[in-house]
This record gives C-alpha cells, sequence and structure tokens, in this order.
C-alpha cells in the first residue's frame, strides 16, 4: 500500500471507521491502491454524508419544522 494511500485513511475519519468496521476491505486495497475511491463512497453511503443524504436530512428537518409551525398557529 502507498504513503499517500495510507495517509488519506489516518486523516480522513469516516474512512477509518469505516475500516474498523469493515474490515475485509484491507483485502482488496492491499491488492489495489485505487480501492480506496470505492471504500471512499462506501464509507459516505454508509453514514449518510453524500449529498442526497444531507438534501433529505435537510427536507426532514424542513417538514419537521413546518409542522411545528402549523401546530403553533
Amino acid at each position: 500500500m502507498k504513503k499517500e494511500t495510507i495517509d488519506k485513511i489516518q486523516n480522513t475519519p469516516y474512512i477509518k471507521q469505516f475500516l474498523i468496521e469493515e474490515s475485509h476491505h484491507f483485502k482488496y486495497l492491499f491488492r489495489d491502491d485505487n480501492y480506496l475511491k470505492t471504500i471512499e463512497q462506501l464509507a459516505k453511503e454508509k453514514y449518510h454524508l453524500r449529498l442526497e443524504d444531507k438534501i433529505e436530512s435537510m427536507k426532514d428537518n424542513l417538514t419537521l419544522i413546518n409542522t411545528f409551525i402549523r401546530f403553533m398557529k
């Protein structure tokens, strides 16, 4: 594994946590350093860090606020 790959894992908390929890991905990472991109996508999906997840969360919050405002009237 390249030094850059190790540095990226150490400096990105969600990738580091994902690899701790899903350690079987190390097998593929040792074979191919480009697999880190796949791991990053899987980690973002697992921890809801994708743009789609953030938009969905914002939508849910706005719905909650809207419901609260209607209740207060």
